[in-house]
């Protein structure tokens, strides 16, 4: 039998009032450029009114943006009934923003424009119900809207039924404008899970609380089961409902055990709830170096039979606590300003991996730069917006330490340097000082996707790899039990070939490099018959 802890989303009505921040996309609506008298349509989403208690508000973040495809149909009505030439006429959204009617012009008439009235609706349907006679025209075609089950990606906007009226505007200034304010025929409901806690409970470091969001969650509406569209943005997800009917929602996600959650409620047209299901408990977990870390952020303990480790491994853990420089190495320079990883990622303070593999199976040379006196690095120094942001990492650069990167640069820098050096290649320098490593970094990025609460892979520091170096045996013992993953190999001290490539500069062209049991030393990067490596990469989360 299985045993179900059950969380209720609470219904709390909330009155609701029109805002004037409603989130407006202005776009105009041409002809081909065959329009008489620049006769022009803008199209916005007046966006949900927001019924969330607490909220008085139009909600920007759930308003429809519309793309290079997008169509409306358009209507226009005078006293005679529909107006001939403007009978549910199809105007496509261009790559320019602009909106272009299919078909014959539609041709500008001050006289006759007064008398019509125009109607829009979102998306186009050749088979529209529009009856003029009734005050609201769209009105059966909005009763009988089906809304499908699966409105997940693209799918949620053909269902996203909007409609709009509007006048022509006949003055000298804006002669022949038409404005669609477009308002939503549907409901929506938002719901947000909970996350995922884990509070480790390492009794030789501290560790802050790590969260990601639930990932396995199941969905039903009204009995049936449905796919709602995700925004990870907000890590929320959205069902459009029928307006006037009651819904329900219901499902349930594995936290920390497995739960439940259901939300009723009746919802008007055009207005947004945020149903939020609370979840108190946490994971206890003690961090490992050697544990698997998953594409989905979640973490899996290195003790679990073979067959229970997960398929979607993309990295080994190899380093718990907070890496960021200046906490771990604030009295080598490191402060909060120039520290690169806890300035763009600073919730990544739990600890490091390693990828499963190599970025290519074969060693490769690190650039095709051959001078001594420049690096990639330099840049940053000159660059008035960047000056001080960053470390630089090159040991070359104090005579006293140039060959002791131990003690030039003893915090993890991986991140830091890998910026530099994509930051060079991408306009900031000379992209030859690293061009072979740039095209490695970016081909594993492409190819290997990471969560949203990691930093991007990048190429380890000198420091980075010596932590991996002395926890040889308990990454390469995990490293052996994942399919397809590759173990870190050992060549003797100072090889030509078979070493791990870092982001440290010993100086222009050459580079410090690990050997893993053989240690630390560095190679001229630039000549690949004569001394080329792997490309380890790492992310911190």
């Amino acid at each position: 039998m299985k045993i179900y802890s059950y969380i209720s989303a609470l219904l709390i009505a909330a009155i609701a009032s029109f805002s004037s921040c409603s989130q407006e996309e202005d776009v105009n609506v041409t002809n081909g450029g065959n329009f008489s008298n620049d006769l022009q349509i803008t199209v916005s989403d007046s966006g949900y009114f927001d019924m969330t208690p607490g909220t008085r508000a139009i909600e920007k973040g759930y308003a429809t943006e519309f793309t290079k495809g997008d169509e409306i149909g358009i209507f226009g009505v005078d006293d005679n009934g529909i107006v001939e030439n403007i009978n549910n006429r199809r105007c496509v959204m261009t790559a320019d923003g602009n909106w272009k009617i299919d078909g014959e012009q539609i041709k500008y008439n001050g006289a006759e424009f007064k008398q019509i009235k125009f109607y829009a609706y979102y998306p186009y349907n050749v088979s529209v119900k529009f009856n003029a006679t009734q005050d609201d025209p769209f009105a059966e075609y909005i009763s009988e809207w089906t809304l499908g089950n699966d409105q997940s990606g693209e799918e949620y906007t053909k269902y996203d039924l909007m409609t709009s009226s509007s006048s022509a505007v006949v003055d000298n200034r804006f002669k022949g404008e038409i404005n669609f304010k477009m308002q939503h025929c549907m409901a929506l409901a938002v719901l947000e899970l909970p996350n995922l806690v884990y509070n480790f409970i390492n009794s030789d470091v501290t560790i802050d609380d790590y969260e990601l969001p639930i990932t396995n969650a199941s969905f039903k509406l009204n009995n049936e089961e449905v796919v709602p569209y995700y925004q990870e943005a907000t890590s929320t997800y959205r069902f459009l409902v029928k307006p006037g009917e009651e819904m329900k929602i219901e499902g349930t996600y594995t936290g920390v055990r497995e739960m439940t959650y259901t939300a009723t409620a009746t919802l008007n047209a055009g207005t947004a709830k945020v149903y939020t299901v609370s979840d108190t408990n946490k994971k206890e977990y003690t961090l490992s170096i050697g544990d698997y870390y998953c594409a989905d952020g979640s973490i899996v303990s290195k003790e679990v039979e073979d067959k229970d480790i997960p398929n979607n491994v993309i990295g080994i853990v190899c380093y718990i606590g907070n890496p960021q420089p200046s906490i771990t190495h604030m009295q080598s320079g490191n402060t909060e300003n120039n520290d690169a990883l806890r300035r763009d990622y600073s919730n990544c303070r739990h600890g490091l991996v390693l990828a499963l593999n190599n970025t290519l199976d074969n060693t490769n040379k690190f650039s095709s730069w051959r001078t001594v006196g420049e690096a990639y690095c330099d840049w940053f120094s000159k660059d008035e917006e960047w000056m001080g942001k960053f470390v630089d990492c090159n040991t070359g650069n104090n005579s006293a330490t140039k060959d002791k990167w131990v003690e030039q640069y003893p915090a993890f820098m991986g991140y830091n340097n890998t910026m530099l050096l994509t930051m060079c290649y991408e306009g900031k320098g000379q992209p030859t000082m690293c061009d072979d490593a740039y095209k490695q970094i970016t081909s594993y990025r492409d190819n290997v996707s990471v969560p949203a609460n990691t930093t991007p892979w990048y190429l380890p520091s000198i420091a980075c790899l010596e932590q991996v170096a002395k926890n040889l045996s308990a990454v390469n013992s995990s490293l052996g039990k994942v399919e397809a993953a590759t173990q870190l190999e050992s060549v003797e001290a100072s090889a030509n070939f078979g070493f791990y490539w870092s982001s440290t500069l010993r100086n222009g062209y050459t580079q410090w490099v690990h050997a893993m049991n053989g240690g630390s030393y560095n190679k001229v990067n630039s000549y690949g018959s004569t001394a080329a490596g792997y490309f380890r990469l790492m992310l911190a989360f």
